[in-house]
């Protein structure tokens, strides 16, 4: 249950506690099909291969040696880093045919198992077979969602990368080539720099260079949720709308607060004709984006259209037509949705079932630029909760009192293990590394009388205020949960969201 309580905070300190990492909960992939290995990027078996080409079987195995059970997403680049393929296993099995002979690098990535890169001889013209023995991560979690520590960038890399987001922002190219050059060639191995090199080279048009940076930007940290979505959406345009969904997924795992990841997915969804989860993930955006997420609104009355609920749809766009009144493309679906049904001709239908990102995807991909930076406040970053689930507030804080009674009655004092990560933003919103403490922490809690609480805190050490990252001590964090106190609660407006 979250409960969110608001009024008389006039100051919030942020502290992140950690405990034992819980083993991630991977997004479940499309099922293969059943019918062996196809020519990656079609449906087709693989042909002959022709004059100076290559035809390229590749097996991924599990460390038992069988055909890895999960699905894998392999892909192939050149030597000058581009693309040449890319698709996902089926029974272990992947073929790409008609390569061009040359040598390649082999990219697998699978949920449960490290990254594995494999380079190819592939001057030879024919057939050719590569067998991929895949590794199960040591910790149990996900390759995809994998605890890869990003690089640190020297503070020259930082700076050029401040600098490349403001001649982004404003649109000048050549000058954010410069800074791009400068901090590539200082950190060539930081996710963030091959990241923002693919955003650049997409807004040239260069798509296919893009997607090389946003994948070597995934195997220096596969959690980076600009590059998942960004290749996500370059896969929607190709109509690979799996694969597209693998990478969404992935984003969403990384990332759960996401209002971005969430209206991508929904997108894939909808064209997939998944419609409910087409309208779970576009509400679920909806309320963690508020009104950045505007957009997601006409891709929402969209899938409740499409499954029946017209008049839902409706109301949908017709609310969010109050507030944008200007969007000529959801007044024409509004229009569509009150006048009688048309028959559509088979072109018609061939182009409205064409596969490409929507406009709330593209809104949703567009690289946030902000020109400051602020912490997120609690509005922007509700906890996952579930939906349509509802609650008795009265109840849930009467009983939240009465624990917190026996909390404070039968515990004068607890001991834990503070564990404090420090990141300061620089100007350009870019985090720096982060520092971290560890304390041995006690809290003593005395109710003098009633109502009233004598708090203190202890840590291992002197833990003076020298010993905090940049001299910022966090003090008097375990009395935040004595407002559900019955005699605290009544100052406090609360609400309460799903489960």
């Amino acid at each position: 249950m979250f409960l969110r309580a608001t009024k008389y905070l006039f100051a919030t300190a942020l502290l992140v506690w950690t405990a034992s990492p819980q083993p991630a909960a991977f997004a479940q992939l499309p099922k293969p099909r059943p019918d062996g290995p196809i020519e990656a990027g079609t449906d087709k078996p693989g042909i002959e291969a022709k004059a100076g080409t290559v035809d390229l079987d590749i097996q991924v195995k599990g460390p038992d040696g069988a055909p890895l059970a999960v699905m894998a997403v392999v892909t192939l680049t050149s030597k000058t880093g581009l693309i040449s393929g890319q698709g996902t296993t089926q029974g272990g099995k992947i073929k790409f045919s008609g390569l061009a002979a040359s040598a390649y690098t082999i990219h697998v990535v699978a949920p449960g198992f490290e990254n594995a890169v494999e380079e190819f001889d592939g001057n030879n013209e024919g057939a050719a077979m590569v067998s991929i023995e895949m590794r199960a991560t040591s910790n149990g979690e996900n390759a995809g969602l994998g605890t890869t520590r990003r690089a640190v960038l020297v503070p020259k890399a930082q700076k050029e990368l401040g600098k490349l987001l403001e001649a982004l922002r404003s649109n000048k190219m050549t000058e954010a080539r410069g800074h791009l050059n400068t901090a590539y060639r200082l950190a060539p191995r930081h996710p963030e720099v091959n990241y923002l090199f693919g955003v650049y080279l997409s807004q040239l048009n260069e798509r296919e260079k893009a997607k090389s940076y946003w994948t070597r930007a995934l195997e220096f940290d596969p959690r980076h949720v600009g590059a998942l979505l960004c290749l996500g959406e370059a896969l929607m345009r190709e109509k690979k709308l799996p694969e597209a969904e693998w990478y969404v997924k992935r984003a969403v795992d990384a990332d759960p607060s996401s209002w971005r990841a969430r209206a991508i997915l929904a997108d894939v969804f909808l064209q997939q004709h998944y419609l409910e989860g087409a309208i779970q993930e576009a509400e679920r955006a909806a309320d963690l984006g508020h009104g950045q997420a505007a957009s997601i609104q006409p891709l929402l009355a969209r899938a409740l259209a499409e499954g029946g609920k017209e008049q839902r749809a409706m109301q949908v766009l017709q609310e969010y037509l109050k507030e944008h009144p200007g969007d000529a493309t959801a007044q024409e679906q509004l229009k569509s949705l009150q006048s009688p049904v048309v028959l559509m001709s088979p072109s018609e239908e061939a182009a409205m079932a064409k596969a490409k990102p929507s406009a709330a995807t593209e809104i949703a991909i567009a690289l946030p630029l902000p020109s400051s930076w602020l912490p997120p406040d609690i509005d922007e970053r509700v906890p996952p909760v579930e939906p349509g689930a509802t609650c008795a507030l009265e109840e849930v804080v009467r009983n939240a009192g009465k624990r917190m009674q026996e909390f404070v009655g039968n515990v004068d004092r607890f001991t834990a293990t503070e564990n404090l990560v420090h990141k300061s933003i620089n100007k350009s919103g870019l985090s720096l590394s982060p520092e971290t403490r560890r304390f041995e922490y006690v809290v003593s809690i005395m109710e003098t009388r009633p109502g009233f609480f004598n708090v203190e805190e202890y840590r291992s050490g002197h833990a003076g205020q020298n010993e905090f990252p940049d001299g910022v001590a966090t003090n008097g964090l375990p009395t935040l949960a004595l407002i559900f106190h019955p005699f605290n609660a009544k100052n406090f407006e609360m609400s309460c969201e799903g489960l």
